[in-house]
């Protein structure tokens, strides 16, 4: 006689519920009323949606039935179509059932907002005209106000923004991805009070290269001075935050040592309650370590991840970095500030090329061999180094100064990994 899966132990149901996709799932909660109760909070924790009129209105009626089970709203957006360069034939541009969700009409269990803003596959070549020549220059707020007028995801941007400061329940705003530039409504009242309540954000920058552009990103000015002032438009006023994640761009890390550096905006006075701190694309730099001694006693876990030290080769590759330079500096700083709330501090590389240790071969290294024997004793001395578990390889890498693209320096890598100076700072510090 065959037997529901909802007959199954409960824990047993519920791995393999897991392992079904949320369309699947909406089918089978499709066959019968049993499964449609059984999978209801599962369904609609999370609801998804368009500013289009049949993804609205059907999340809208799912929030009116459902509401009560909704603790997430995930809301997707991709710019760069033929309509986004074109003026504007009517606003607002957000419909009333998007804007209605956004503010947490009919969800008072919404916790989290999600933004989705991505850039179209196929861009319209026109649109990224614009939007480069926007990020190269510093835009005026009335120049901001006049493209909002105008463009059709410049004013959704805006619109979306305002909606969500008008929402009182959320605690959480996940924005991925986010176009680091002007928007009105990052600058009012509303949306300040609404970062004044957050607990916990994560923003993911854009690159220049999601708009089509290229990666000499010194040249785009008004993006490098938006990164700048990340903390006057967020951080100053997150004065309940507990949780940031800050992810950089991969090829565009935040930090790093004057002049070659885009500014790393985490003010030690900023973000008074984190106990958490997730960054990821970024340099070592001193803002950051002010940042994380003035937190000493509410933070209590640093996650880095795929982060770098800045070496900007000031005494030529062969002499090394300078001791400031260093993941052992870094180390033996927030060591000897014994910081007494910290109890985790991560580093992290998914990246392989970031802890690589070798361009091809190097016959510097090898001189007194040829070219096959010296390829393969690199190889070698790689293995050893990677296969060694009190060897720590951390990265170091530096942004050109001519093209703005990150390098990895392969050479310090592996001088600072031989030498385990990085490996035994961290030691000292994880055994204090």
């Amino acid at each position: 006689m065959p037997i529901s899966i909802f007959q199954l132990p409960r824990e047993l149901c519920m791995l393999i519920l897991d392992q079904i996709p949320d369309h699947a799932l909406f089918h089978l909660s499709a066959t019968c009323r049993a499964y449609r109760t059984e999978l209801a909070p599962r369904l609609f924790r999370t609801i998804r949606f368009r500013n289009d009129a049949n993804s609205a209105t059907s999340a809208l009626l799912a929030a009116k039935k459902f509401g009560q089970l909704t603790e997430k709203l995930t809301f997707a957006h991709v710019a760069g179509g033929a309509k986004d360069c074109v003026p504007l034939l009517a606003s607002p541009v957000l419909l009333s059932a998007t804007r209605n969700l956004l503010r947490g009409l009919d969800l008072p269990k919404l916790q989290t907002i999600e933004l989705m803003l991505e850039t179209h596959e196929s861009s319209h070549h026109q649109w990224k005209v614009q939007t480069l020549a926007l990020l190269a220059t510093t835009e005026h707020p009335a120049e901001t106000a006049d493209a909002e007028d105008k463009y059709e995801w410049r004013a959704l941007l805006n619109e979306a923004y305002a909606a969500i400061s008008m929402n009182t329940t959320i605690s959480e705003l996940i924005m991925d991805v986010f176009f680091p530039i002007n928007v009105s409504a990052l600058y009012s009242r509303g949306f300040r009070d609404l970062l004044g309540r957050l607990e916990s954000a994560t923003i993911t920058l854009a690159s220049p290269e999601s708009y089509g552009g290229r990666l000499d990103t010194f040249q785009y000015h008004g993006y490098t001075g938006f990164l700048a002032k990340l903390s006057h438009v967020f951080f100053l006023h997150m004065r309940k935050l507990q949780k940031l994640k800050l992810r950089a761009a991969f090829a565009v890390p935040l930090g790093g040592v004057w002049p070659h550096s885009i500014v790393l905006s985490l003010p030690p006075e900023s973000l008074p309650q984190l106990t958490l701190l997730k960054l990821e694309n970024c340099f070592l730099s001193s803002e950051l370590l002010e940042f994380i001694k003035a937190h000493k006693d509410t933070l209590r876990h640093v996650d880095m991840h795929n982060c770098a030290a800045d070496f900007s080769g000031s005494r030529g590759d062969l002499e090394g970095p300078l001791p400031r330079e260093t993941w052992a500096y870094f180390f033996l700083e927030i060591w000897t500030l014994q910081p007494p709330a910290l109890i985790r501090f991560d580093v992290e590389y998914s990246y392989d090329i970031l802890v690589e240790l070798f361009w091809d071969w190097e016959p510097s290294e090898f001189a007194d061999l040829n070219e096959k024997a010296a390829e393969q004793a690199a190889e070698c001395m790689a293995h050893n180094l990677l296969a060694d578990t009190n060897r720590n390889i951390f990265s170091y890498a530096t942004l050109d100064m001519g093209f703005g693209n990150l390098i990895v320096h392969r050479y310090i890598n592996r001088i600072q990994a031989t030498e385990s100076k990085d490996a035994i700072a961290i030691s000292c510090y994880s055994g204090s």
